[in-house]
């Protein structure tokens, strides 16, 4: 009896103690993981510093030689728009590079020099420069950047190209020329229009 009596006062003490939200269960602890993610930027832009010079072929040299100050009949502009920063905006640069040329003729060639600017947090391969379906015209009537190459009124030549890419490293820059040369039968009072894109991925795709 003295037995049962001691049982049942405890489970009266267990209950009381539960009751009145008094521990007496196992030790516990516990360890928190917490913390964010913060992506990086893909941000490649054009350079805000580029050149230009303008270069005749020389028949009796046979090659070529720089426009003549006396004879600069050909005038180029070089504009960029769509500018940005990075994410910080502690970076910035344009996304577009506009190159207007102006009183084109045969054997002439103009030498375009850029820098591309990774303002990005990741290296950036540069994979490619695509022609843009429907950008390419003359006089204003569409046409494609096939049938243009192959009238043989002009050539474009990209130093570095991309093959199969290039790699360019946070806050890295790479020179790039780009070489238009026209040549005969380059017809007179004929404007010609057309517009590339430059493609980048991140670099471990």
């Amino acid at each position: 009896m003295r037995n049962k009596g001691l049982i049942s006062l405890l489970g009266i003490f267990f209950v009381a103690l539960s009751v009145l939200g008094v521990a007496y269960a196992d030790w516990t602890d516990k360890l928190v993981f917490n913390g964010w993610a913060k992506t990086g930027e893909l941000n490649v832009v054009w350079d805000p510093n580029y050149s230009y010079q303008v270069y005749v072929w020389n028949a009796s040299s046979q090659q070529w030689v720089p426009e003549p100050e006396n004879k600069n009949y050909i005038n180029v502009t070089m504009t960029t728009n769509n500018c940005t920063t990075n994410c910080d905006e502690s970076k910035h640069g344009c996304k577009v590079m506009t190159v207007n040329i102006e009183g084109a003729y045969p054997e002439t060639k103009i030498v375009l020099h850029f820098k591309i600017h990774n303002i990005g947090t990741i290296a950036a391969h540069w994979t490619g420069i695509t022609p843009v379906p429907g950008s390419f015209t003359v006089n204003g009537v569409v046409t494609n950047y096939t049938t243009l190459a192959n009238s043989g009124w002009m050539a474009i030549c990209v130093d570095p190209y991309p093959d199969p890419y290039i790699q360019i490293h946070p806050c890295n820059t790479v020179n790039v020329t780009v070489t238009i040369i026209f040549h005969n039968p380059l017809p007179e009072c004929t404007t010609i229009c057309g517009e590339f894109e430059l493609n980048f991925i991140q670099w471990n795709l």
